[in-house]
């Protein structure tokens, strides 16, 4: 789970009856930068590794690496949902490729043919919308 930067920043400022301005300074980072952290507002990670620095917490803890995978995961799931045969398939891929029967690198042309499938489909769309 991630950490709350906001209120870590916080919490050290008050424990350290800081300024935003002393803040940043101990932080190396500006006052201003300070004052987004505390208004929830994003920072590029040079910047959070500074500050994460400062509070005395690794980066890694401010960063949820599942939240990409749980997302497609869920998108995932959405598919199915809508075409259980697309489930079948991807089981049974899953399952031939675990078990040593089909190589992984099949992932590879599912892959490409996805794709190329997609962007023939949008660009069928865009032409039918010109009609």
């Amino acid at each position: 789970m991630a950490v709350n930067l906001k209120e870590l920043v916080e919490t050290k400022m008050k424990n350290e009856n800081l300024s935003l301005r002393n803040a940043g300074e101990q932080a190396n980072v500006a006052h201003t930068t300070i004052q987004r952290v505390i208004k929830g507002k994003p920072i590029d990670l040079s910047t959070m590794e500074k500050i994460c620095k400062w509070v005395g917490i690794p980066v890694s803890d401010m960063i949820e690496i599942k939240t990409d995978v749980e997302a497609r995961q869920s998108d995932i799931a959405s598919l199915m949902a809508l075409h259980p045969e697309l489930g079948e398939v991807l089981s049974t891929l899953a399952r031939e490729i675990t078990v040593g029967v089909m190589d992984p690198k099949i992932l590879v042309e599912v892959t490409g043919f996805t794709s190329y499938r997609m962007q023939v489909y949008r660009e069928k769309g865009y032409e039918d919308k010109k009609k």
